[in-house]
């Protein structure tokens, strides 16, 4: 199943002397990476001609990457159902700690050795250890798709209040707002109205592209903002939650370290379940 997944580059304008001042020292602070660019605002106009003009300048990075989630997702289940694992498709309904097994019911009741918690926002829902309870909520993200084929090469664009995201078929995507609504998946006209004004302020020629909808979802943010990765009190019970924004980017390294605990026994120290269990 093929997914688009590319090194993009971003440029990430400042708007603004303020801003302008921040990316600067950015570079500053980073000797020794020596990827890292500012381009001047003369050399900006010619480089990306479709940021607006009177822009202070930009920080170019060629390094990162951008993956398709929606078409990324089948085609790991379809990589997996190759090497011979089984989906099962329907909500976690519950998750019973049983004397010698682990039960997850769905539609039916299934038996596992060790369970992998990784349900986002609804962790704390099926938790049977409580572990999450409290600790993760829900935030929602609503995102733009609109077709602009000017941008198809472009780099990832950042701004003080959005950020876009060129895709090879000619859409661009633009994110995202970050709310606190609860378990609320709807769009509004708020969130959809600050992404296209902050998109067309940073790139004007988006005012006259096609709009193709919006996507909501909701973020699993813990009270840190950082993952709770590892097995609970129960080693049956393994944690991958609380990624918060970066679900996708963190997704192959977690899953290695929780393949590693649970086919080795290997307990990486980035692993926080346990520990904060603890009160570590």
């Amino acid at each position: 199943v093929p997914f688009e997944y590319r090194q993009s580059g971003t440029l990430e304008v400042a708007e603004d002397a303020e801003r302008a001042a921040t990316l600067k020292a950015r570079v500053a602070a980073a000797e020794h990476h020596a990827h890292l660019q500012w381009i001047e605002r003369d050399r900006l106009q010619n480089q990306a001609p479709l940021i607006r003009d009177g822009c202070e300048g930009a920080l170019s990075c060629p390094l990162p990457r951008c993956v398709s989630v929606l078409s990324f997702v089948p085609a790991h289940e379809d990589a997996a159902t190759r090497l011979g694992a089984t989906s099962i498709h329907g909500p976690a309904r519950s998750i019973e700690v049983r004397t010698k097994r682990v039960t997850v019911t769905t539609e039916d009741e299934k038996v596992f050795d060790t369970v992998v918690l990784a349900a986002g926002a609804w962790t704390p829902q099926i938790d049977p250890l409580g572990r999450t309870n409290g600790e993760i909520r829900p935030v929602r993200g609503q995102l733009v798709r609109l077709k602009s084929p000017r941008l198809r090469d472009a780099p990832i664009i950042w701004g003080r209040n959005c950020y876009i995201v060129p895709w090879q078929e000619g859409t661009v995507l633009v994110g995202a707002t970050a709310e606190e609504a609860d378990f609320d998946v709807r769009a509004t006209s708020a969130g959809v109205r600050g992404l296209l004004e902050a998109a067309e302020d940073l790139v004007p020629a988006l005012a006259s592209a096609t709009f193709v909808d919006v996507r909501v979802g909701l973020r699993p943010a813990s009270k840190d903002e950082l993952p709770i990765l590892g097995p609970g009190e129960d080693p049956r019970i393994v944690y991958a939650a609380g990624h918060f924004r970066n679900g996708v980017l963190l997704a192959p390294v977690t899953a290695q370290l929780v393949a590693n605990f649970i086919l080795e026994g290997v307990e990486d120290p980035t692993f926080t379940a346990r520990a904060r269990e603890k009160g570590a």
